[in-house]
Order: C-alpha cells, then sequence, then structure tokens
C-alpha cells in the first residue's frame, strides 16, 4: 500500500510538472476555495466547489494520460489517435464548464457576494498573486 502511494504522489508530481494546464486548474481551485472562505460560503456549497475541482483536475490528468501513451504508441499524426485526444479533452472541457456552472450556483447568491465585497482588497491581490503561484507551482514540484 505504501508503494501504491508513492507511485501515485510521483504520478501528481510529474502531471504538475509536465503539464500547465493542471496548474492553471490547481490555481483556479485555490482561488475557488479562498473565495470560499471569504464569501461565508456554506457547507453544501464547499462540497460542490471541492467536487467539481476535483472532477476537474483528475479529468485533466486523464487527458495527460492519454495523449502522452498515444504519442508513445504513435509518434506519427494519426487520425484516430487525434480523435482519441480531442475526446479526451473535449471530456475537460464538459467538467470545466460543470464546474462554472457550480461555480455560477455557489458564489453568484447575494449573501455570498455581498460578503465578498466586504474583502475587495483581499480579492485584488489574489488576482495579483494568482499568476504568480502557476509559475511557482511548477518550480517547487
Amino acid at each position: 500500500m505504501k508503494r501504491s502511494f508513492k507511485y501515485a504522489w510521483r504520478g501528481k508530481k510529474l502531471a504538475v510538472r509536465a503539464e500547465r494546464n493542471l496548474r492553471i486548474h490547481l490555481v483556479v481551485f485555490v482561488v475557488a476555495l479562498f473565495c470560499a472562505y471569504l464569501g461565508g460560503v456554506e457547507p453544501w456549497g464547499w462540497a460542490a466547489v471541492i467536487i467539481v475541482s476535483a472532477l476537474v483536475i483528475c479529468a485533466e490528468m486523464l487527458n495527460s494520460a492519454i495523449e502522452r501513451l498515444s504519442d508513445k504508441v504513435e509518434p506519427k499524426i494519426d487520425p484516430v489517435i487525434r480523435d482519441v485526444k480531442d475526446i479526451a479533452s473535449g471530456a475537460v472541457l464538459v467538467c470545466a464548464a460543470a464546474a462554472v456552472l457550480v461555480g455560477c450556483v455557489v458564489f453568484l447568491r447575494f449573501d455570498v457576494l455581498k460578503n465578498l465585497s466586504e474583502h475587495l482588497f483581499e480579492l485584488a491581490l489574489l488576482a495579483f498573486i494568482a499568476p504568480t503561484l502557476v509559475f511557482m507551482i511548477s518550480r517547487r514540484i
């Protein structure tokens, strides 16, 4: 069991290092958690944000694995491999769209927006720092 966690952790590190989109998804997840905290989101909202964020991150990691395997199996351009990659990318898009919709339901509530409006400085600071986080994550892991 210990080795399984070791291999899983290694896979996560590989994906974060190699995949820019995954780093972006991770930063967006952290931003969403911070906004949920500042916005006083209810427990159901926390659960929804965490679940859809994990879904997007998992889909992105699976898409990356499919792309790597496909490139190894057939390095030349192949219409079937292209279709497989496009379908996997489409799955990430569907998950991300669902996450955006859930985010709208959770964050576009009057009480949450009111709470967030009381933390404009923190939100502005976060907007300034978030792009830097994408770069830092890739260098640390």
